[in-house]
């Protein structure tokens, strides 16, 4: 689990999500998981277990496919954190009203531990997958067949959705 610091909870229809902040008070939107806390206040000391099992525009090269020599030394990691704000305020005049809070980044990270399910079932994730990115490690269950091991980088989309947990005892009001 994570250390974070708890920002809001925000309703966005079918599901709950929390505004987090990580290590570098970088604002991030996680779709939170049954058992999560419901009840923490603002700055408060949470920890979190992040995943994802959806994403767009997916790519994984190992380190000659990435292209930069500098990549095994200095793994390439980014991280912007798009469903925490509205992209297209400029095109759109109602942008207040018509963006919703989602837990969407735009990642580049570096496979820590890469792990074959065995036996998925079909239409099931065939690989888990501990990405670092900037500031931000998660879990991503992959679903192509392709080998898969450390130090291989991963660049796209991703929808996050987490475990939060008090951090401590219940603050008093």
């Amino acid at each position: 689990m994570a250390q974070a610091s708890f920002g809001f909870y925000v309703d966005s229809g079918e599901e709950k999500l929390a505004r987090i902040y990580s290590k570098i008070y970088m604002p991030l939107n996680i779709t939170l998981d049954e058992g999560s806390d419901l009840n923490l206040s603002e700055r408060e000391p949470c920890e979190v277990d992040i995943w994802s099992n959806e994403y767009e525009e997916l790519g994984i090269y190992s380190l000659e496919e990435w292209g930069d020599p500098n990549a095994a030394s200095n793994p390439p990691r980014r991280l912007i954190p798009c469903g925490t704000f509205a992209a297209n305020f400029a095109e759109d005049s109602n942008w207040e009203e018509n963006f919703k809070q989602n837990g969407t980044i735009i990642f580049t990270g570096s496979v820590i531990e890469a792990e074959r399910i065995n036996n998925p079932k079909e239409g099931d994730p065939k690989w888990k997958l501990l990405v670092e990115s900037f500031k931000l490690s998660f879990w991503l269950y992959y679903y192509g067949d392709s080998p898969i091991e450390p130090g291989y980088i991963v660049n796209g989309v991703a929808w996050l959705h987490g475990k939060l947990k008090r951090a401590g005892p219940k603050q008093p009001d």
